[in-house]
């Protein structure tokens, strides 16, 4: 979001301002789209882990920045999300700059007023660390 369009609709800029000042520093990735699977915002780890900027994802879709296979998957866990009105919880892995990683992602339905699903959220964190000492531990106590 440029800083013209903040200024033509204040309170959408500060809700921005509010969620960069809460995620920014967070070592979380956090993201919203409409229902038509758009980006309508995302947190500075989330543009950073993906090698983007909010300018070139706002607006755009999982088939613009993801692999199509990864853009499919993405899009069905959101259509659940929407189908049921629930919140989904996953372990999955991603593709990532530096490799594969894993993360735990939470998605979730933005309702209206009326209750309806209108957007989903989402969050993941990197649990690649914490996997990885998990599975030295459990190496570690079957050696012996």
């Amino acid at each position: 979001m440029t800083a013209d369009a903040g200024a033509n609709h204040p309170q959408l800029a500060v809700k921005l301002l509010i969620g960069i000042c809460f995620f920014g520093p967070i070592p979380i990735f956090v993201w919203r789209k409409d229902a038509e699977g758009r980006f309508t915002f995302a947190n500075k780890g989330f543009l950073d882990a993906f090698g983007t900027t909010a300018e070139k994802l706002i607006g755009e879709n999982d088939y613009e920045l993801f692999p199509p296979a990864l853009a499919e998957k993405y899009r069905r866990d959101e259509a659940r999300v929407f189908k049921t009105g629930r919140t989904l919880r996953l372990i999955e892995e991603q593709a990532a700059p530096e490799g594969t990683r894993m993360a735990e992602v939470i998605k979730i339905p933005i309702h209206d007023p009326r209750g309806e699903t209108v957007r989903t959220q989402g969050i993941f964190w990197d649990m690649t660390a914490w996997k990885k000492a998990q599975e030295q531990s459990r190496t570690e106590q079957d050696s012996p």
